[in-house]
């Protein structure tokens, strides 16, 4: 109950509401123009399935002030991760119109077995690790990111390491950079207005 955290639990749930309403109004002007393989932010309904399933999860526990702290990260966070640059896979690109194999028929059964035996647990479980995965996937992206950059620097320039602007091409002087491969969806990204 956030209530008991007073002004404190209003403003994450503030954080929560105000990131949903975002969202959506982000969701509809990135739809031609974003990767369909991807959203950027967390999806609402992943959000509302995180909090919703964090309550269903934890209503048989005793109220405690960790519990009613735990509930205002978990709302707050899944607002803040709703407006963030966070990719997430979409599943848009899943054919389930072709014949579909025996083996994931007896799989799809046995997922529906391992839901009924604690569906709150394994609901909550399989949303956060869904939740989890946009901020693991871009830490592992920001690792394989090269050090020095050329984006955004002039022609016959680059970045190094420590941020300072160098004349000729990255990793040519030995500086330890390399040159950026093209990200397909920059040319996406500049056509985004931004909120």
């Amino acid at each position: 109950n956030l209530q008991a955290l007073g002004n404190v639990g209003w403003i994450a749930t503030f954080i929560y509401v105000a990131g949903a309403a975002l969202r959506l109004a982000r969701f509809n002007t990135q739809i031609d123009v974003v990767d369909k393989k991807y959203f950027i932010g967390l999806p609402s309904p992943s959000a509302a399935a995180i909090v919703a399933g964090f309550v269903w999860a934890t209503h048989t526990y005793e109220q405690s002030m960790g519990l009613t702290l735990l509930t205002m990260v978990v709302v707050a966070l899944s607002g803040v991760l709703m407006v963030s640059n966070v990719k997430y896979y979409s599943f848009k690109d899943l054919d389930l119109k072709g014949s579909v194999p025996f083996t994931a028929l007896l799989v799809m059964v046995l997922v529906f077995a391992v839901i009924a035996l604690e569906p709150s647990l394994v609901l909550f479980g399989a949303f956060m690790i869904y939740v989890l995965s946009g901020p693991v996937n871009a830490l592992i992206a920001l690792k394989k990111k090269p050090v020095a950059e050329t984006k955004g620097a002039p022609k016959g320039y680059h970045f190094t390491r420590d941020g300072k602007l160098k004349k000729g091409d990255a990793g040519a002087d030995g500086d330890g950079g390399a040159k950026l491969r093209s990200d397909p969806l920059d040319k996406q990204r500049s056509k985004i207005p931004p909120i």
